[in-house]
């Protein structure tokens, strides 16, 4: 997987600064995980955990994702495609970050809420001043 990632990657052999190699890493693993913006494979594995133990707080809120990124910006840190303090996350809006986190949280409630009503769950139920 890593000379393809070097090939593929456009700053797989070399990056923009002066120190050697490239952007790929090689770290030993037992599961591969492949993700275009690594925070969101990694909220992925947040929200598949957060299903499993019925806690969608296992996935931080779009406000905390914010926070996050913002932090690291402030702290000095730069977005890794375009090397920029701007509000980004490997290349996309900082907001489109924090729909993901959304997202995410949203499937997990969803997966996990008891299913009280509405078609989907295959039952209505009749509530004061409805009629059947």
């Amino acid at each position: 997987m890593h000379p393809f990632m070097q090939d593929f990657h456009p700053y797989g052999r070399e990056t923009q600064t002066d120190k050697p190699g490239g952007a790929v890493t090689v770290t030993a693993t037992d599961i591969f995980l492949p993700a275009s913006v690594s925070n969101w494979g990694a909220y992925g594995v947040a929200a598949m955990l957060g299903f499993l133990l019925k806690n969608r707080d296992l996935v931080q809120t779009p406000e905390l994702e914010k926070r996050i990124v913002q932090a690291c910006l402030d702290a000095g840190g730069w977005e890794m495609r375009y090397c920029t303090s701007r509000f980004i996350v490997d290349g996309t809006e900082g907001e489109s970050s924090m729909a993901i986190v959304q997202l995410l949280r949203d499937m997990v409630r969803l997966n996990i809420a008891e299913p009280d009503r509405g078609l989907s769950h295959g039952q209505m139920k009749k509530t004061e001043g409805t009629r059947e």
